[in-house]
């Protein structure tokens, strides 16, 4: 029997078509499951230097935002500090380590150990196995510890008119035929660096695909059809699932979105237009992907932004939004 005619048949059925959506869904949860637990930070944690410095990496940053409270306290974080020396030894010991990352845990607990110092307290274990894990590690005042904003400057940054700005995006359908400069598409991806993360673990990854790749990606998405072609470039934003742990397992997409926003702003201020185009497929597509686009299997894409240059005029679909008052709810 025919496939499609089959399918018409269960869908005409009430309970029939219930039973079938119900199996699907079950089908798209234990994949989805499935790929986070096989690359989920906590199992396999000592073997792994992406999980393990993603863990490294959280708890470092606890000790950096204690430092950004208003009053820390005097001698605060010393249990999480010892912890952290211990797995700084495990690290250099175990794993082909990344010295900007040492740079960075440095920078962090020498900013934390000044703290002390200039408050009168020392605590010399701490103190001596800092300086023996982190001899001939370089510091930098630019990597981590904490900095000193002025209101005034961040008022002088914010010369943009927002909402206009945020108003003149658009899902671009109808591109300009002028080929992107690469460079633009660097330039937005730098400008999108200062995207918040949790725990500042930064676990994105983004593809760029032109020419043949572009379209083959394009055709596998499929939401493209009627101006694929003219769609110059296509930004996969991916997310890194070694970089979360227990109760985690939706953040990979929180982040991934919030990186996926900024650079559509960030390709929107540089005169580009964008196209956001879901990754919300069932598990038979997504599995495609990953060949197709030369993914990493232990990321999940978030994202797919398709990008061209702007003509000096062309139509966009309305799409009206609803109003902010709809969908606010003020609890006190």
């Amino acid at each position: 029997m025919n496939i499609d005619l089959l399918s018409r048949i269960v869908r005409s059925n009430p309970i029939t078509d219930q039973l079938v959506t119900r199996l699907r869904l079950l089908g798209e949860y234990l994949y989805h499951y499935c790929h986070f637990v096989r690359h989920f930070g906590r199992l396999g944690l000592y073997k792994s230097e992406c999980k393990f410095s993603s863990d490294l990496r959280i708890r470092v940053h606890a000790i950096e935002k204690g430092l950004s409270l208003p009053n820390p306290r005097v001698g605060f974080g010393e249990a999480k500090v010892k912890i952290i020396l211990e797995m700084v030894d495990y690290y250099i010991n175990h794993f082909k380590y990344q010295q900007s990352f040492l740079i960075e845990i440095n920078s962090i607990l020498s900013a934390y150990f000044d703290y002390q110092k200039a408050n009168g307290y020392i605590n010399k274990e701490l103190t001596d196995s800092f300086n023996r894990l982190f001899s001939g590690i370089e510091r930098s005042n630019y990597l981590g510890g904490i900095k000193t904003i002025h209101k005034t400057d961040i008022i002088q940054s914010c010369t943009i008119q927002f909402k206009n700005f945020c108003d003149s995006r658009f899902a671009i359908r109808d591109f300009s035929n002028i080929p992107v400069d690469i460079s633009e598409i660097y330039k937005a991806i730098e400008m999108s660096q200062k995207t918040p993360s949790a725990c500042n673990r930064q676990p994105w990854h983004v593809y760029i695909y032109k020419g043949e790749k572009k379209k083959q990606i394009l055709e596998w998405q499929h939401g493209s059809m009627g101006f694929g072609d003219e769609i110059d470039t296509a930004l996969l934003v991916c997310c890194n699932t070694e970089s979360y742990f227990m109760g985690e397992s939706t953040l990979p997409y929180v982040d991934g979105g919030l990186y996926a926003m900024t650079l559509i702003y960030a390709l929107h201020s540089l005169g580009l237009g964008t196209i956001p185009l879901t990754m919300g497929l069932m598990p038979s597509k997504l599995k495609e992907i990953y060949k197709i686009g030369n993914i990493h299997e232990n990321e999940v894409p978030v994202l797919l932004i398709g990008v061209g240059n702007l003509k000096d005029s062309f139509n966009v679909a309305l799409s009206h939004r609803y109003d902010y008052k709809s969908y606010t709810t003020l609890i006190e």
